[in-house]
């Protein structure tokens, strides 16, 4: 049987509250990378990003990606404005901000001086500087500058995905405690909605699953997935 059958499978087991082991899954995994074959090592980012590889060829493969099912479910969108304050080279007006929108599936959230996930949002979608040697280059007259990037979401998933970056560039893991609630409400990292009915309504992402590493270092431990 598919990874979708497997999946469903595994959500329908009794809810007995012990653990159960995705062997099956693990084998459509493996035939997809080798990095999931018995013996290697892959951390969850990487499990799910190809679980949903495989899920998409399973729900109407052949048809337009914009209207797969697992995509339609899964993929937010994430602007990205970069401004620049200062002049252009030769030109008495700054160069024109330079915004940009991508599909993205999980938003990954640093958790530096953050205790809360709403914390870790507003992190993620604050302004940034964009100086010394991270300079933007202008489209208009082709010279580096200093800018500012502003991350923005104009909408969110059905099923919205984040992941805390606990490890750093050297693998060690910040295991600081972030707190979360078993609803998350969206509505202040979203546009306002131009409908007064809709605006009158909250957005709330409600929990349904939460996937936790066990271990010191990036190296080393286990994934557990509670449902």
């Amino acid at each position: 049987h598919c990874a979708l059958c497997e999946l469903e499978r595994l959500a329908r087991r009794p809810a007995d509250r012990t653990a159960s082991s995705p062997t099956d899954l693990r084998h459509h995994l493996a035939e997809r990378s080798s990095e999931f074959t018995k013996g290697h090592q892959a951390d969850a980012h990487e499990c799910l990003v190809a679980t949903l590889d495989i899920l998409e060829g399973c729900t109407l493969p052949g048809a337009d990606p914009s209207s797969n099912l697992v995509r339609c479910l899964t993929t937010s969108h994430l602007d990205s404005t970069i401004t620049f304050p200062q002049p252009c080279l030769g030109h008495p007006q700054p160069c024109p901000p330079r915004v940009q929108t991508a599909p993205t599936t999980i938003h990954s959230l640093s958790i530096e001086k953050i205790v809360t996930l709403e914390g870790a949002l507003r992190g993620y979608l604050r302004a940034v500087p964009m100086d010394g040697d991270n300079q933007a280059i202008c489209y208009e007259c082709q010279h580096k500058q200093d800018a500012e990037q502003q991350l923005s979401l104009p909408d969110a998933a059905p099923i919205f995905m984040v992941h805390l970056k606990r490890f750093d560039a050297h693998g060690d893991k910040d295991a600081r405690h972030v707190t979360f609630a078993a609803s998350l409400k969206l509505d202040e990292f979203l546009p306002a909605s131009p409908h007064a009915a809709r605006a009158s309504q909250p957005h709330l992402a409600r929990l349904t699953g939460v996937v936790v590493h066990h271990g010191a270092t990036v190296q080393e431990g286990h994934y557990t997935a509670f449902v």
